[in-house]
């Protein structure tokens, strides 16, 4: 029984190592930057920034910065440099990071006031991508930047319009544009773009504000999509029209772009179930003091010994079904089994396989070079590959990205 199992691994191991057909990275990777790994086409998030449309003369103001996943990842980290530019006063720079979320990123600028005029303002913004279904622990997280402009009006209005912008996601929650009538504004209309529409329902407000009136305009989602476009506030007073722009976008149902690639999925958890089977199988080996106690539990040596054979063959099978499994799908081609962290799982199976020999071959290994000998072989050996299989999973396994984190590895 031992060699049958000894010979099904060979066989498993040489099918691991054919040149076999499979996906590649650029089937589930985007064409424009692969970085993202596993098994879903990376879609960069919504970026947008939020700030009041008009701001009054020296008031300072806020500027919010949102970064939104539009797939199935997280945004862990971001930060951001602001550069406002005004006519009348030298450019400005600001820095910030960005502060944790329920599902978003948002970079926070406090701007010092500002004389009449529109100031234009760039900001350059890094954020940084983990994966929800990964492979190579090596990218579980991976570095991209964008480019955000826009322009603020800084004026004595009779209106007072904010925010600046509006992000749509939840059917549930309805939003609110503020009007804030600083002199008396006359023909108020707020008004969606026509394909704006059927996505949003919105209220329109009194005609005429008198000054010191302040309306809250309720929104409404009524459908998520992937749909951008304005809402438009116009009004007349002193004598001239006035008309601002609202950017709304809306934020369409979150799928998953590629679902799960069932290679990975597989070559997981085999992978897991072998390192907590080699565990068991480690402590069940009567190692040290551990000996005593499995005795206890198994009701003596013999049948512990027993059950840690079958064990440990469980543990090789389950080890090469694991590469095989990856080796076909996601980590196809040699190229991509030559990182540390693979091969600290490559040389833990080959320690196995020695493993496995001693253990078949006990008898005539003990009459060649000694019982002392052989234990100190099978004992270290499986000390050893037990350690190599532990740190290969916390350093790539897709679960463990947490500890990756804690020592600054990701």
């Amino acid at each position: 029984m031992r060699r049958g199992a000894l010979i099904l691994s060979f066989v498993v191991l040489v099918f691991a190592f054919q040149n076999v057909s499979a996906a590649t990275c650029e089937d589930c990777h985007s064409a424009s930057d692969p970085r993202p790994s596993g098994g879903f086409v990376f879609s960069e998030p919504l970026i947008r920034a939020s700030y009041d449309s008009v701001v009054i003369p020296k008031e300072d103001f806020d500027l919010v910065i949102w970064i939104v996943p539009t797939g199935d990842y997280s945004i862990i980290r971001s930060n951001a440099t602001l550069i406002i530019s005004h006519p009348l006063e030298p450019r400005s720079e600001f820095r910030a990071d960005g502060s944790m979320g329920s599902d978003r990123m948002a970079v926070r600028f406090r701007v010092q006031g500002l004389d009449v005029g529109i100031a234009g303002f760039w900001a350059h913004i890094s954020y940084t991508v983990r994966g929800v279904h990964t492979t190579p622990g090596s990218i579980d997280t991976s570095e991209y930047a964008y480019e955000l402009t826009g322009a603020i009006i800084i004026d004595e209005m009779a209106l007072r319009v904010s925010p600046g912008s509006l992000l749509l996601e939840d059917t549930d929650r309805t939003s609110v544009i503020t009007l804030e009538a600083m002199d008396d504004a006359y023909d108020v209309r707020v008004e969606l773009d026509p394909h704006l529409r059927a996505y949003i329902r919105l209220e329109e407000p009194d005609d005429t504000l008198i000054t010191g009136a302040f309306v809250s305009v309720p929104v409404r989602l009524l459908f998520r999509g992937d749909v951008s476009g304005n809402i438009t506030v116009s009004w007349y007073s002193n004598g001239s029209m006035y008309a601002l722009s609202i950017p709304v976008s809306i934020l369409p149902e979150k799928t998953s772009e590629a679902g799960s690639d069932l290679y990975h999925e597989i070559g997981k958890y085999t992978g897991i179930a072998s390192m907590l089977l080699l565990i068991i199988g480690y402590f069940t080996g009567g190692t040290g003091l551990s000996r005593k106690m499995a005795d206890k539990l198994f009701g003596g040596a013999s049948k512990r010994i027993k059950f840690h054979c079958a064990m440990s063959y469980e543990v090789l099978l389950l080890a090469l079904f694991h590469l095989a499994v990856l080796f076909y799908g996601p980590f196809r081609g040699f190229d991509r089994i030559v990182s540390w962290q693979s091969s600290l799982g490559v040389l833990a199976m080959i320690l196995m396989f020695v493993i496995a020999l001693n253990g078949i071959f006990q008898g005539p290994l003990v009459r060649s070079i000694g019982g002392a000998n052989w234990r100190r072989i099978h004992s270290w050996g499986s000390y050893l590959a037990t350690c190599l299989v532990v740190l290969h999973a916390l350093m790539i396994g897709s679960h463990f990205y947490w500890f990756r984190d804690i020592i600054g590895a990701s």
